[in-house]
């Protein structure tokens, strides 16, 4: 009998020991991949280690995979150039496109496994002989959001052991097989920000603070700012000029080095565009409708998208959002099954 051979992503963490773990027990032949992404920092190495002690204790072989030139181009610097020109980027749903479901997956194929496993909280759903996204069944940690830029061809090589389980049971089951991982505290920062902030980061490649206006819609002048990029759309805090009502961010203008203002009511908008649209089907028509989730904690607006080009769309909602933010994506659902997605580019206010 052959065994179907996977590879899980490890992190070290308990997710995606959980995953090895319960992959094995359901009898794949299941191997472990630690990535190094940071040109081998502490970061990197505990990451390696942990995980080579967690497959130790599982007794499948555990490999290591240097892609820090790979990951600093395609992910840092497209980071860094997102903020640039005034977007406001999740760099998690290029990683998941570029570099797990990319450069993992391809190396892992070319030495043999059958399918590749991570411990996101999501699903793989067959529809009809097609493979979908769908959300996790912990909805406090679902992270299909992230995932719907992966490659509608790929999904059928994707394992989520995580996906029908919560939080909870994940820890229980590592303390249940003895599992040596450390019960810590899950960052919310990009990975390779390594505890800078972003602004840090910035400077570091040569994006230093330039003093611009910051206006209203109108052009009247409020004030001035150290630096475009501290701004995102509907920020509050951190503006410092002085109005009869409280002011949000509306638009941020880097050519001219200016930061738009505007009441909270200013901040709402129905109509915007989605560029690197990436469909996991083909609507009848180029249109139709949906769920859309414009940031990850968005609980979901009803909208009309019509595909304008091969990886362009216009979206409609049904009834304006605050803040919607150039960077950030659009994900479209039909129930709990991600449907596609897109960066947001342009906003209509």
């Amino acid at each position: 009998m052959n065994l179907k051979r996977v590879a899980v992503a490890m992190s070290g963490g308990v997710d995606s020991s959980v995953a090895a773990y319960l992959l094995k027990e359901e009898g794949y032949e299941v191997s472990g991949y630690t990535l190094i992404l940071h040109g081998g920092n502490e970061m990197d190495k505990k990451a390696v280690e942990d995980s080579a002690i967690i497959a130790e204790r599982l007794g499948i072989s555990h490999h290591s995979l240097d892609i820090t030139e790979i990951f600093r181009k395609e992910i840092i610097e497209t980071f860094i150039s997102e903020y640039k020109n005034g977007s406001t980027p999740n760099p998690c749903v290029l990683c998941n496109r570029k570099i797990k479901f990319g450069e993992l997956l391809t190396h892992i194929v070319k030495n043999g496994s059958d399918y590749i496993a991570t411990g996101h909280y999501a699903n793989i759903k067959n529809i009809d002989g097609k493979h979908f996204i769908s959300k996790g069944a912990d909805g406090k940690k679902d992270q299909s959001y992230f995932l719907y830029n992966i490659k509608k061809d790929v999904l059928p090589k994707i394992i989520f052991p995580l996906g029908n389980l919560h939080k909870e049971e994940v820890r229980k089951i590592a303390l249940k097989a003895r599992l040596p991982v450390m019960d810590r505290a899950e960052s919310e920062d990009a990975c390779f920000l390594h505890g800078r902030s972003y602004r840090e980061l910035l400077m570091e490649y040569g994006i230093n603070p330039q003093k611009g206006q910051i206006c209203l819609a109108d052009g009247t002048v409020l004030g001035e700012h150290e630096g475009y990029y501290n701004f995102t759309i509907g920020q509050r805090k951190g503006l410092r000029v002085a109005y009869s009502e409280p002011l949000y961010v509306l638009n941020i203008i880097p050519p001219e080095n200016r930061v738009i203002v505007g009441t909270k009511e200013e901040t709402f908008s129905k109509r915007f565009t989605v560029k690197n649209l990436n469909m996991h089907f083909d609507p009848p028509g180029g249109e139709f409708s949906c769920i859309t989730k414009i940031r990850y904690r968005n609980k979901g607006t009803s909208a009309n998208v019509n595909i304008t080009g091969e990886k362009t769309a216009a979206v409609e909602l049904a009834e304006p959002q605050s803040a919607v933010t150039p960077g950030q994506s659009s994900v479209f659902y039909d129930g709990d099954i991600v449907l596609g997605g897109g960066l947001i580019e342009k906003v209509f206010l």
